[in-house]
């Protein structure tokens, strides 16, 4: 999110009920998780807060208002019964402040009225958003020691944040559209509001900072995208004037408009920023960690794209998480055969807008550890493209918790199965397991999964923090082969199962294309399935399920260019994996087995075909030829040549972040060339 750009001195903050997890802050605002107690102090800069009560306070949530974004007014500070709670604040300017509280119930019954000093309020009850809850406005004093304290009074208080020096929330519009911080809105917004009770006029102020506003027409609500949107915040509010003549100004809000990751981005993560903008980091090597590793450039924070200077295999000592958001690891720019990641994980972890292209993943169980590939937990506008997955001890793809993400076109192969799984060995139980995906959406369409006994999908949607089902999915335009015994199962809230080919191997045992969970008669579990092709059984789309659970049309659009099955199939084949420079033999086998029904290899432990139990089984990893880069004279990650074709200066290296007119960086457009042809693009 575009962190909150409301001109100081207004101070805001949540008061949480813990203060490690990230689900429960409210962006832009200070995030405070007071332990219970009779007192509790906190400094923001100069400014010093402290929470008293007598009898002493609690520190408590309501978690099904995390599920729709009420994350200020879900939790906070409570005095049981009849009591007092004290706001002390030390290192203020002497005189006149004003103070803006919250209050929001986290129980289900009602409360009656709390003052705060001449004030009464009446708490809203376990609203769903922030921006309904009941609010109180007073003007504090500070004495000349820069003190004062405001007192809350009544039967079972509550305080979910506060505000100073803020407008009163009452006398501003709310609820914008776009949503504030917002950076994939559409193009072209249609500015929106819920205008403050009492308004006789607003004004609209627009502008690209958030200190220099302009007005506007009212009805000049439609404003155009800028010209360089990768880069461009817009910034707005929209001041009222009132019966009483008072102009109240509005909070300043923002947004930026929403980009293709790159051509051919599809579904739900289609969106993601990536490194946009940002700064260059050059793989040179193939170690684990220093100057010039991958983790350096993947655990750096700040916009960023990474190109790779060299082909071959990186052997990594432990996982290799992307944490810090704004990232894209561009593996077409490797030369040689190409960049491979052996012997941990690589993916996401409550992390946003990154982008990952045509990168080979192959874990294998040298380590005796329970790595998984890839995937996206907890994270959000992500898209994995063109990547190859094998070899994994856990399941290869993982996207629990996650929301509008894609994994598309990618390659996923030989999941380990009697292998070094912590909760497996000596249980003679396997593992080789595809994938374990949630998302809100989650998009997986024109991936090829094949050699993996199970999980090819398993729907692991979860519950909200509510304790509702969750998890949004559409499945299109997938290639399955010799799976043994699992195809889709488990449950999500709603499911589109769509126009996917499964081609059963000498592995396989079990022929349905879906077991769902049928969830709760009061939670329904939905699914969509259609187009299907389950080759040699023909009504492998009717699904028992109870009718509640059988949806007649998709939940969701899928923003996905979509082939029937049968022509997926071929469409598949032709453009799946990690293409660039070139397939190695561990694709090249994977695919030629699919394009001849048959396997190559079997488990060195239980002998079944194409489900192995090591990379060793295979032969192991293949030996990638590290190759010669191009000339890059000013490290952009543009070479030369393509550079000079284009009238760029080669000894520039600030060329490769600019605007080249059609929302994309120059560096995005070499990359793009780079993948043109096989994307018929």
């Amino acid at each position: 999110m575009i962190p909150d750009m409301t001109p100081p001195p207004a101070l805001r903050v949540d008061l949480n009920s813990d203060g490690a997890r990230g689900d429960v802050r409210t962006p832009g605002w200070e995030n405070w998780a007071p332990k219970a107690g009779t007192s509790a102090t906190q400094t923001f800069g100069k400014l010093t807060v402290t929470l008293r009560a007598q009898d002493g306070f609690s520190v408590g949530w309501w978690k099904a208002g995390y599920d729709t974004g009420a994350t200020l007014t879900s939790d906070g500070v409570m005095v049981k019964g009849a009591g007092k709670l004290e706001l002390a604040f030390s290192g203020l300017t002497p005189g006149k402040h004003t103070l803006v509280t919250y209050h929001n119930r986290l129980e289900s019954e009602p409360a009656g009225q709390l003052r705060l000093g001449d004030l009464a309020v009446i708490p809203t009850v376990r609203t769903l958003d922030d921006q309904d809850a009941a609010t109180g406005f007073v003007t504090l004093v500070a004495d000349r020691d820069g003190k004062a304290t405001v007192t809350l009074e009544g039967t079972n208080l509550i305080l979910n944040g506060f505000a100073l020096d803020a407008e009163n929330p009452q006398r501003q519009p709310k609820k914008p559209f776009p949503v504030n911080g917002d950076e994939h809105a559409p193009e072209n917004p249609t500015l929106r509001w819920t205008p403050a009770e009492g308004a006789v006029k607003q004004t609209l102020l627009v502008g690209t900072s958030p200190t220099n506003l302009k007005p506007v027409r009212e009805d000049a609500r439609q404003l155009a995208a800028s010209s360089e949107r990768f880069s461009t915040t817009r910034f707005w509010r929209v001041d009222t004037t009132f019966a009483d003549g008072k102009t109240v100004k509005g909070q300043v809000w923002s947004y930026k408009t929403r980009h293709l990751a790159f051509p051919g981005a599809e579904g739900y993560g289609r969106f993601a920023i990536g490194g946009r903008g940002g700064r260059v980091y050059e793989v040179t090597n193939l170690d684990d960690s220093g100057p010039g590793s991958l983790r350096e450039a993947v655990e750096a924070s700040g916009p960023r794209t990474v190109v790779f200077r060299t082909g071959g295999t990186i052997t990594l000592k432990s996982r290799l998480i992307i944490r810090n958001p704004y990232l894209t690891v561009a593996g077409e720019t490797a030369p040689g055969d190409g960049i491979c990641i052996r012997g941990a994980s690589f993916g996401n972890l409550g992390t946003h807008d990154t982008i990952i292209r045509y990168v080979r993943v192959r874990v294998g169980d040298e380590s005796g550890k329970t790595y998984d590939g890839m995937g996206f937990a907890g994270s959000d506008h992500c898209i994995i493209d063109h990547c190859s997955i094998s070899w994994t001890i856990d399941e290869s793809v993982s996207s629990r918790g996650a929301q509008n993400v894609t994994l598309q076109r990618c390659l996923i192969s030989e999941a380990l199965n009697m292998s070094v799984h912590d909760h497996y060995v000596g249980t003679g139980k396997g593992h080789s397991f595809a994938a374990s995906i949630s998302g809100k959406i989650g998009s997986f369409h024109h991936n090829l999964l094949t050699h993996c006994a199970g999980r090819n999908f398993s729907l692991a949607g979860g519950l909200t923090q509510g304790g509702k089902f969750a998890g949004y999915l559409d499945i299109r335009n997938n290639v399955v082969y010799n799976w043994q015994h699992r195809t889709n199962d488990g449950g999500v809230k709603a499911l589109n199962l769509v126009n996917n080919y499964y081609l059963p191997g000498p592995a396989t045992k079990v022929f349905h294309l879906l077991k769902p969970d049928s969830g709760s008669p009061t939670d329904p579990q939905q699914y969509f399935v259609a187009g299907n092709t389950l080759v040699g059984y023909p009504d492998a789309n009717t699904v028992a399920m109870p009718p509640e659970c059988r949806l007649s049309a998709p939940f969701c659009d899928s923003f996905v260019t979509t082939q029937s099955a049968e022509d997926a199939f071929a469409n598949v084949l032709a453009d799946v994996g990690c293409r660039l420079p070139r397939y190695d033999s561990v694709d090249t086998r994977a695919l030629n087995d699919v394009k001849s029904r048959s396997t190559s290899y079997k488990g060195s432990k239980t002998g079944f075909p194409g489900i192995i139990d090591s990379q060793s089984d295979v032969g192991g990893w293949p030996t990638l030829a590290a190759g010669e880069p191009p000339q890059d004279t000013d490290h952009d990650g543009i070479p030369d040549r393509w550079e000079q074709a284009h009238k760029l200066n080669p000894r520039r290296a600030s060329d490769a972040s600019q605007e080249s007119g059609d929302g994309y960086s120059w560096l995005e457009k070499y990359l793009h060339s780079l993948t043109k042809l096989l994307q018929g693009t």
